[in-house]
This record gives structure tokens, C-alpha cells and sequence, in this order.
């Protein structure tokens, strides 16, 4: 028969196991879900349909969805007098010009929606160190959007991307996956701001801005 001091530790070992059961799940969880986050972000559907072009114009008068995911680089996105929306790529000298594979890839479905995607679909899960070697090429990206244009969402997405948005007219400023990334957003007229970024910086000056509905920055840390 177990002393009933013996039959408080074998309580408080089974609790115990129980908890850190629950955090190993809790933690497996967390880390599929990254994953499966950064791979949704990575890989985009129907490839077959994207142009693959260094520059492209666009004639899109009814555009409302706009989203942009973009590597290493500068992405600089402004409003001017013209009618179409003007994509233009630059590469890294030391991309070889016939790697496809590194060229924008860039959609537009005709009426409403418009996708620019930093290089080729990929399609199996990829970790830190293959992310930075995909990813980290150095391009820059200009793109001018009709100033008469309101995109309802504009949604970004980068892995080490600097983005440079002046003068436009936006009614959501969403994003999908941002990892060490920088937001810079001014002398713009924005609806509302959800952004959810990761090691990353975002500066939406308020004074320099016109901001009509809520703004909401969740900038975490590291995740990996």
C-alpha cells in the first residue's frame, strides 16, 4: 500500500507530464502553422496563367485587388497621370537574364485583379536557409498606378523587401506573409490598415497620411 506521500508525487509527476505534453503539442502546432503560413506565401496557383516579363502595362480601370509578393529588393509603388498601371523589374547584374525562373511573374485576370510575384511558384515546403537562397537576389521593382485608381485591397507579402508606397488611394492595406521586411507608406489616403509582419519595420505616419478607418501593426519577432 503507497504512503499517501507517495501517492502525491506519483500525482504531481502525472500532472506534470500532462502539462508538458501539452506544450510539446501546443509548440508542434505553432511551428506547422509557420510553416504552412510561409509556404502558402511562397507558392501561388494556376503558374501557367503568369506572364514572365521584366516590365509589363497594364490596362486595368476596374482593378480592386492588387497584391504584390516580392524577395530581396526595393519595391517602389506611386500614383501618376497615366492610364495604365506600369511594372518594371530590375535585375541584379548577376542575374543571368535568360533564368526564367528569377524574372517577375506578374497575372491579371482581364477585369479586377492583379498579382506581381517575385520569381517562380514554389511547391514544396521550404525552410530558413532554402528561403534566403530563393529569395535573396536583390531586384528592385517600380510600379505606377493611374492616380484616379482606389484599389479596395492592396495586399503585400516579402521576404526581406523594402516597400516605398507614395500617393495612393487604397481602401485596405492588407498583407500575407512579411518576414524582415520594411513599410513605408506616405502622402497616401487609406480606408484601413491590417498588417501582421515578422522582424519587420512599418512606418505609417498618421501626419503625413490620411488614414479613415482603424489601423492595426502587429509586428512579432523572429519566427524561425
Amino acid at each position: 500500500m503507497l504512503k499517501r506521500g507517495s501517492w502525491i508525487s506519483y500525482i504531481l509527476t502525472f500532472l506534470l507530464s500532462l502539462v508538458m505534453v501539452a506544450t510539446l503539442l501546443h509548440l508542434s502546432s505553432g511551428c506547422d502553422v509557420v510553416q504552412s503560413m510561409t509556404n502558402s506565401a511562397f507558392a501561388y496557383k494556376n503558374d501557367e496563367r503568369y506572364g514572365i516579363n521584366s516590365q509589363a502595362s497594364i490596362e486595368a480601370p476596374k482593378l480592386m485587388f492588387f497584391s504584390i509578393f516580392w524577395g530581396s529588393g526595393n519595391v517602389h509603388i506611386k500614383s501618376w497621370d497615366g492610364d495604365t498601371i506600369e511594372i518594371k523589374e530590375t535585375k541584379n547584374p548577376k542575374t543571368k537574364d535568360t533564368d526564367q525562373d528569377l524574372t517577375m511573374h506578374y497575372y491579371f485576370d482581364g477585369d479586377t485583379s492583379l498579382y506581381i510575384q517575385y520569381r517562380n511558384t514554389i511547391t514544396n515546403m521550404i525552410g530558413k536557409n532554402k528561403m534566403h537562397k530563393l529569395f535573396n537576389h536583390n531586384k528592385d521593382l517600380q510600379i505606377l498606378v493611374p492616380k484616379d485608381l482606389n484599389i479596395f485591397i492592396f495586399n503585400l507579402g516579402g521576404y526581406s523587401t523594402n516597400y516605398d508606397i507614395q500617393d495612393m488611394t487604397i481602401s485596405n492595406l492588407r498583407n500575407t506573409f512579411v518576414y524582415k521586411a520594411n513599410i513605408n507608406v506616405v502622402n497616401s489616403q487609406i480606408g484601413s490598415v491590417f498588417l501582421r509582419t515578422y522582424a519587420s519595420s512599418v512606418t505609417i505616419d498618421r501626419d503625413k497620411n490620411e488614414i479613415g478607418g482603424s489601423l492595426e501593426l502587429s509586428l512579432m519577432g523572429d519566427y524561425f
